[in-house]
């Protein structure tokens, strides 16, 4: 009981089908700090969002991520940012939250930036047991895993950006931590890890006089999957403020997307379907859909 209580704790959220551990969202690009530390201050602005993704709509006990973001600058160099997520998947959970830090350096005469940052994070991982039917209930391992296991980690990023371009990568999970469950001390049982996750990012922004063309790449690798590459086209109208757009995953996903802004508002809902159904006899799963909210505060500085 114990072994198999823990196998579903480590695993998730998304580890299901692609032995992913980190929360991964669509709308990457929308909120890139969600993936890379060094995106703390980029923008001209402090940026409040809110990312909440509901995977697999028709099956029950799908996972959910729900995900509450803040990032800027303090000065002209450096940035800090802050998010708090949730995570579940049927009856385990995972919560915590993360600070990040970035250090940006201008590159030559023209406005290119390299950004360096460091994220360090705390979650809880629990298993809620109302509902669930245990052939042994008296199991010990229930009420550990009821009571939540406490995890620390960080991250480290790079990010290349101007008013065009932009190219990143990230390690989520530096450490490894490991995910055990137990008494204490030495006869503690660790089954499993945070593995060391890794994402590439890049993309360019073609400016025409009527639209905008921005087409992007993000390949994301861990260390017990392969490789997975997503490709993405947004188009931007109306002086940019209505854009829309697809992308396709390497693993049958596809994702279709629209959004608009105002000054300080943003709005943006996707949804994802398998051009290759998930076989699973008796079972339907459904699309999944992506909304984020957001909120642009102020100017450049505190």
């Amino acid at each position: 009981m114990k072994k198999t209580l823990l196998i579903c704790l480590a695993f998730f959220p998304l580890s299901l089908l692609f032995g992913q551990q980190e929360p991964l969202f669509a709308q990457y690009k929308t909120n890139a700090f969600l993936l890379n530390p060094a995106v703390a201050g980029s923008s001209e602005r402090h940026e409040l969002r809110i990312n909440y993704r509901r995977q697999w709509s028709r099956f029950p006990g799908a996972p959910e991520t729900a995900i509450i973001s803040y990032h800027g600058s303090v000065d002209v160099k450096n940035a800090v940012g802050l998010l708090a997520f949730n995570d579940a998947l049927g009856p385990t959970k995972r919560s915590g939250l993360q600070f990040a830090y970035a250090f940006h350096i201008p590159i030559g005469m023209k406005e290119d930036k390299l950004a360096l940052g460091m994220a360090a994070k705390m979650m809880q991982y629990r298993f809620d047991s109302e509902g669930v039917y245990f052939q042994d209930p008296s199991d010990a391992a229930i009420a550990e895993a009821a009571q939540g296991l406490m995890v620390g980690d960080v991250a480290f990023g790079l990010y290349y950006y101007n008013e065009h371009f932009f190219a990143g990568f990230s390690a989520p999970n530096l450490i490894q931590t490991d995910l055990d469950l137990g008494a204490s001390g030495s006869s503690r049982s660790i089954v499993s890890k945070l593995y060391r996750h890794y994402f590439a990012l890049m993309g360019y922004k073609f400016e025409y006089e009527n639209f905008s063309v921005e087409p992007s790449v993000l390949v994301k690798k861990v260390q017990t999957a392969p490789y997975q590459i997503e490709g993405t086209v947004k188009m931007y109208i109306v002086n940019d403020r209505i854009y829309f757009g697809g992308s396709y995953r390497t693993d049958w996903r596809m994702s279709l997307l629209f959004g608009f802004h105002t000054r300080n508002l943003h709005f943006t809902y996707s949804a994802d379907f398998m051009s290759k159904p998930i076989e699973v006899p008796g079972t339907v799963f459904g699309p999944s859909s992506e909304i984020t909210l957001g909120l642009d505060l102020g100017g450049t500085r505190w």
